[in-house]
């Protein structure tokens, strides 16, 4: 990578990452509560399931090696 390039990665969220994603909202809520609407997918806390079901794709945004926040896809579904 040349300088002053920037490297923006996607890192598939997974059950080990869910508790330090955790501590990303505790450390970053407050700055980033003026530009989300939410900080996680809805149901998170049914991950695995949601994510075999192909229900839920869940990233974390990694900039110059920095987690700087998550994006997902998901799809609408009944209550787990």
């Amino acid at each position: 990578m040349a300088e002053g390039d920037c490297l923006v990665e996607l890192i598939l969220v997974s059950i080990d990452f869910i508790e330090y994603y955790k501590i990303f909202e505790q450390n970053y809520n407050e700055r980033l509560k003026h530009y989300m609407s939410r900080i996680y997918p809805y149901h998170y806390e049914q991950y695995a399931e949601l994510t075999q079901q192909k229900l839920l794709f869940w990233n974390y945004i990694v900039f110059n090696d920095n987690y700087i926040g998550s994006v997902w896809l998901e799809k609408k579904h009944r209550m787990i």
